[in-house]
């Protein structure tokens, strides 16, 4: 059995539609790590709290080991609000954090927990609450921000007129949280690396957690992965019959395109619709626009 001290909680920070949930489920592919899942999702958003991998058949952690309301109970402070938008250290400390203790208690071989929520705000008051009891890293993960674009009008039929502001602010915001971190505190990923040269970004993540490189990783599909939040694309590979049946648990629809794609896919696969999806406008709106990443 690990000893506390050697437990890690380990944060994807990221923008949003960047592969996180990608990455977070190749990494739970790993005897040693578990994946958790955006665990901000069903408190911020008051999303029903739904495994992503069980939908609606028992699941060995979410609503048994830990339920929607012990999460909220433990993020009170956070329940139905727009975390960006508060000042964590604003926020007391009232109590220890049950989530992380749990899942990685339950589980004894495991040693790494995987949260891939994105959000600074939310890992910076986690780290604060518990920092005694585990030990902290970061991946920051970097996408092509044209790749970002597609997926945020793909999905919600936005301009990139109206995203711009945000995603600059975003980047600023991962630059200076990535600036203020010490070196064996964080790694960067390219989505790009991860995607066309896995067994390299890997063997990288696994040397910076002091892991093992293990093959079984790049198999990451054949393995069941119990995250709450995040990208659907595991649920539609399973099935259109599970897709629609998790829209109708958390109030959401998943287009007929998107059920098209990830149903196709398999393995790790460089996702380039964005070339194909964004106009010549758009292109060079974001490229002379957008802020560039720091790592």
């Amino acid at each position: 059995m690990v000893t506390k001290v050697s437990l890690k909680v380990l944060y994807i920070i990221s923008l949003g539609h960047s592969g996180s949930t990608l990455l977070g489920n190749i990494l739970d592919s790993h005897s040693k790590c578990i994946h958790a899942g955006e665990l901000i999702s069903p408190v911020t958003k008051k999303r029903r709290l739904v495994c992503m991998e069980c939908i609606d058949d028992p699941c060995p952690i979410w609503g048994s080991l830990i339920t929607q309301k012990d999460l909220e109970k433990n993020y009170s402070d956070f329940v139905g609000k727009d975390i960006i938008s508060k000042a964590y250290k604003l926020l007391p400390l009232r109590r220890k954090n049950i989530i992380y203790d749990r899942i990685l208690y339950a589980y004894p071989a495991k040693s790494v927990l995987i949260d891939s929520s994105k959000n600074i705000s939310w890992s910076k008051y986690n780290v604060n609450n518990c920092k005694k009891k585990f030990q902290y890293r970061f991946i920051f993960l970097k996408r092509d921000v044209k790749a970002v674009f597609a997926s945020y009008k793909r999905g919600y039929n936005q301009n990139v007129g109206d995203r711009l502001p945000y995603l600059n602010k975003s980047i600023s915001k991962i630059n200076d949280f990535y600036r203020s971190l010490s070196a064996e505190l964080k790694v960067a990923v390219s989505y790009d690396e991860l995607v066309e040269k896995p067994e390299g970004s890997l063997k990288h993540i696994c040397d910076f957690l002091n892991l093992s490189y293990e093959s079984d990783m790049l198999n990451f599909e054949s393995m069941p992965h119990h995250i709450c939040g995040g990208n659907q694309s595991g649920v539609i590979q399973k099935g259109t019959k599970k897709a629609k049946k998790l829209d109708s648990l958390i109030d959401f629809k998943t287009s007929a395109d998107q059920l098209s794609y990830y149903s196709n896919l398999k393995g790790i696969k460089k996702d380039e619709r964005w070339k194909s999806e964004l106009t010549q406008e758009e292109k060079r709106n974001i490229d002379n626009t957008v802020t560039g990443f720091d790592f």
